[in-house]
This record gives C-alpha cells, structure tokens and sequence, in this order.
C-alpha cells in the first residue's frame, strides 16, 4: 500500500494557505467598509510526499517540471506584490520623518529591481528555456540552480526585515500610550511571521540542494510547500495593519477610539 500519508499534509498546506490568506483579504475588504475607507492600490503530479519506490516506473516527470517551473515564476512576483503593498501603506502613515520616507523608497527601489533580476534569471535559467522541464533535450544546461534559489531567497530575506523595521520607526515616533504604541507595532510587524518562515525555507533549500549526507528518499520531504507557506502568511500580514475598525469592533479596549 502506498504510504501517501506526507503528501496529504503537503496537499492540505497548500490549500489551508491560500484559504487564510483570502480570508485575510475578505476582512481588510469588511474593515476598509466600515471605515467607509476608499480602496487604493494597495500535488499530485509532483509525488510530493510520496516514497520514492512508490513512485510509478512510467512517471512522466516533465508535467511535475512544468508545475515546478510555473511556481518558480509566481512566487516571486506574489511577494513582490506584497512588499508593495506594505511599503506604499506605509507611506501613506508617515510623510514627515526624512529617515524613514528615504528608508521606504530606498527599500521600494531594491524590491523592484530584484523583482526584475530574479524574474529575467527565473526565465532564463536553462537553454533552451524549455530544458527546465524537458531534460530530454540536447545539449541543455542550465545555471547553479542550487545556488541561485538560495541566494534569492537569501536577498528577499533581507529585504523582507527593512520592510518590517520600517513600522518599529513609524510607531516610536508615535505619541500615544504604550500599550496602544505596542499593539500598533505588533500589528506592522505581522510580517515577522512571513520573515521567520522565510528563514525556515531558506534552510529547507540549502538542505535540499546542497545535503550534508546521502539523501535516500527525496520525494517524501514536503519543504516545497514551504514557498505556498511564505507566499499566504506574506498576504495575511499585509492585510493586517488595515484591519484596525475589525479588531476596535472585537477588542474596543485595545485601540480605544483613536
């Protein structure tokens, strides 16, 4: 009997996530309503989970290659747009501090360019491109791919942690009591979360691609939903911060009427 016990708690990761961060959505669009705020611009085929000596000797790996390649191009570009929506948030909550608006274009600058580096490397990391899901073809090659999803995931990192140290700086300048100046950092920061997760997938990819011992069963790891993972808890932690009239609703006391 095939032992598929990993891929179901892979598959119910990568739909739990995406249910949690529409949910996230939903309630920054409710609590956008309350405050009558206008809106802006703001695994199967894988056998993820799965033994390898379970895997069927007629697996056609290219179809698994071509879901790997589209997750590849999608994940970048979702964060992007998360970090965006962070920062031009963020930039609406302070126009004074000179410090801390420097700090918010500078880190807007940096998370576009990335964007467009990885994105231009995402596409163009084997030739022929097509070699990415088709290793049948001739003469193919491609980068260090080890190499270039740790790095990346390395530089989102750090600019995932000047995302989250802009708030701490927006908050203290704040003149407010310090329990209230608390909750409202703890809320800015949300993206800690995202930022801790984003450590553990940079582990699991160094792990993955550069192992310290002989891997046996490389199939039966589910770390690949750690970027469905990353992508979720980023949205929900974008979310977070607008939904100020949900929490005063639920908690009155915490915010007060301020």
């Amino acid at each position: 009997m095939v032992d598929d016990s990993h891929q179901k708690v892979a598959l119910g990761v990568v739909v739990a996530f995406p249910i949690l961060g529409g949910i996230a959505v939903v309630l920054r669009s409710w609590s956008r309503f309350m405050t009558r705020t206008r809106v802006g611009p703001d695994i199967k085929t894988n056998y993820v989970g799965i033994h390898e000596w379970d895997i069927p000797a007629d697996y056609n790996v290219k179809t698994g290659l071509i879901w790997n390649f589209a997750n590849q191009l999608l994940y970048n570009p979702c964060l992007t747009m998360v970090k965006l929506s962070i920062l031009f948030f963020l930039r609406r909550l302070e126009s004074q501090s000179r410090l801390v608006n420097l700090l918010i274009w500078s880190t807007t600058s940096v998370t576009i360019l990335l964007f467009l580096a990885v994105l231009f490397v995402d596409i163009f990391q084997c030739h022929p491109i097509a070699y990415v899901y088709d290793i049948s073809l001739a003469n193919g090659t491609c980068i260090n791919q080890g190499a270039f999803y740790v790095a990346t995931a390395a530089i989102n990192l750090f600019t995932d942690i000047l995302v989250v140290s802009i708030p701490t700086l927006i908050t203290f300048r704040l003149h407010m009591p310090w329990r209230k100046k608390l909750a409202v950092c703890l809320i800015l920061c949300m993206g800690l979360v995202a930022t801790a997760i984003g450590i553990w997938r940079i582990i699991l990819l160094a792990n993955g691609f550069f192992p310290t011992h002989p891997v046996t069963d490389a199939t039966y790891a589910i770390g690949f939903c750690s970027s469905a993972v990353e992508v979720h808890v980023a949205v929900v932690a974008a979310c977070a911060p607008c939904l100020k009239a949900v929490v005063s609703r639920i908690w009155p006391r915490l915010f007060g009427t301020t």
